[in-house]
């Protein structure tokens, strides 16, 4: 199901729907089957890496490089001091939340930003176990899609902390003001996913330092801007902006996500108990 067909980035979409199927069999025929520590993890600079890291990486370069095999990023490939100015640029992140899948937790995704002039211009998110994939064009909205039907995001318009449901990460340790209710997927892409559908309302992560790199973050801002979202960045107290997330590639945030910017406000006030 092709929703930007008609634009330039129509051949990119088809080429992402090929990685949706292909990630659908692989879920259904391998990954849900595995549970924790059944999977071996190596280190590639810096990042946990599994064989299925490394499979997926390579359907994402079958399917992609005709269409931008010049522009091709992965995350495990990034460096210090690696800057994402470039001119044109498509950021991968195979496997989003990989210590989620060798733990066996069914919260696994894979994205792919594209970055344009220090702009994310289109970005996919696929929900691996759910098999629904999110899809934005930056100033022609953002959508989930299923193999069936789909919709239109828009994110809810909660911008009081006390009625929210938000994922929290180190939810257990709050103190003083907090949200209704508390989930964790400790996927940053899929909360976000959620916060633009209007499924969650907000993202918190109150673990110490920045920890989120810039493919946990920029394929999924977009979809959540084009919902009617905010992304914040805690450490700063300030929205993040793709020229903050596109300037250097190996920065690390600790983000924020929430569906009004009010919500976003509150959330980077809160603090461990």
């Amino acid at each position: 199901m092709i929703l930007f067909g008609d634009t330039r980035f129509g051949a990119i979409e088809t080429a992402l729907e090929r990685v949706e199927h292909t990630l659908t069999r692989l879920w259904l025929s391998e990954l849900s089957f595995v549970a924790k520590d059944q999977l071996e993890v190596a280190m590639q600079n810096g990042h946990a890496v599994t064989k299925y890291d490394l499979r997926v990486r390579d359907v994402f370069i079958r399917e992609l490089a005709p269409c931008c095999s010049d522009t091709l990023v992965f995350e495990e490939d990034i460096r210090p001091g690696d800057a994402g100015n470039a001119s044109s640029l498509c950021l991968v992140d195979p496997i989003d939340a990989t210590h989620n899948l060798t733990n066996g937790y069914p919260s696994i995704a894979a994205s792919a930003a594209f970055i344009e002039d220090g702009q994310i211009v289109f970005s996919w998110v696929m929900d691996i176990a759910r098999q629904s994939a999110y899809v934005a064009l930056r100033g022609g909205g953002a959508f989930k899609k299923t193999s069936l039907a789909w919709r239109r995001t828009e994110a809810s318009r909660c911008r009081t902390l006390g009625s929210s449901w938000c994922s929290v990460m180190a939810g257990a340790r709050l103190g003083g003001s907090r949200p209704s209710k508390i989930r964790s997927q400790s996927c940053l892409a899929l909360d976000a996913c959620l916060i633009a559908s209007g499924q969650l309302d907000g993202f918190v992560d109150l673990i110490d330092g920045a920890r989120h790199k810039v493919c946990d973050v920029a394929a999924a801002a977009l979809v959540v801007r084009e919902s009617g979202g905010f992304v914040f960045d805690r450490a700063e107290q300030a929205l993040l902006t793709d020229e903050d997330l596109t300037s250097d590639l190996d920065r690390r945030y600790n983000v924020a996500v929430a569906a009004t910017k009010e919500l976003g406000e509150q959330l980077c006030q809160i603090q461990m108990s």
